[in-house]
């Protein structure tokens, strides 16, 4: 199984976006620098009243189908 680590930090305003199907897919930059694009729908459990903030692992198969996602810790002053 692979993982990306990857900081997010998405502010409930630009949520709306992806709450009216504007937006569908997140595109994080990974911390071994890796561009990695993602549903939104997957951090659903995340979203807080400010939007989403945190240090996330994400897990995927051989074939990059998602696996699970993990907050793994808060963002510094968020």
């Amino acid at each position: 199984m692979k993982e990306s680590k990857c900081v997010i930090n998405i502010s409930a305003e630009k949520l709306l976006s992806y709450y009216r199907g504007n937006v569908r897919n997140v595109i994080a930059k990974s911390a071994d620098g890796t561009t990695i694009q993602f549903p939104v729908e997957i951090l659903r459990p995340f979203i807080m009243h400010n939007g989403v903030s945190g240090v996330f692992v994400i897990r995927y198969d051989d074939n990059n189908k998602l696996v699970d996602i993990e907050k793994t810790s808060e963002l510094k002053g968020g």
